[in-house]
């Protein structure tokens, strides 16, 4: 169960690092040329705020779906043309924060890159508060075009 929870913090956390990354001067990019679609367990996700950054840079590439308001989709991927997920935050579904952290043990991460598009699934754990003991995993699919 641990694990499990350390792996919901550091994807908020990633999330975090995401979001404000988008603001930063580094090799961002963002607008409307970008393009982005979020699956979880099988159904695409409502996005209020459809707003994609991308950066590039210190061997990172993060991308941040949503306002810098402290809401959206986060994803930490290392650069090149063989990316690898470092970091995925899906945010709050259903009053359970899903993530998945590289290396933390549960979920899973798995990246494809088409030019400026990139793929990412796999699964993503947390903890729901209602029932604490049972940790939530669920599937994920985030396709987003960087501008």
């Amino acid at each position: 169960m641990r694990k499990v929870h350390i792996t919901s913090v550091l994807g908020a956390a990633a999330l975090a690092v995401a979001l404000t990354a988008c603001g930063s001067d580094d090799s961002a990019s963002g607008g409307t040329d970008a393009e982005a679609t979020v699956t979880v367990d099988g159904q695409e996700l409502e996005l209020a705020d459809k707003t994609v950054g991308c950066t590039d840079a210190a061997g990172k590439v993060t991308i941040g779906i949503g306002s810098g308001g402290g809401s959206g989709i986060g994803v930490v991927l290392t650069s090149g043309d063989s990316p690898e997920v470092e970091s995925v935050g899906l945010g709050s579904l259903d009053g359970v924060v899903l993530a998945y952290q590289k290396g933390a043990g549960g979920g899973s991460g798995e990246v494809t890159k088409d030019g400026d598009t990139y793929t990412v699934t796999g699964d993503a754990s947390g903890i729901d508060p209602a029932n604490p003991t049972e940790p939530v995993t669920k599937s994920y699919e985030i396709k987003v075009t960087c501008p």
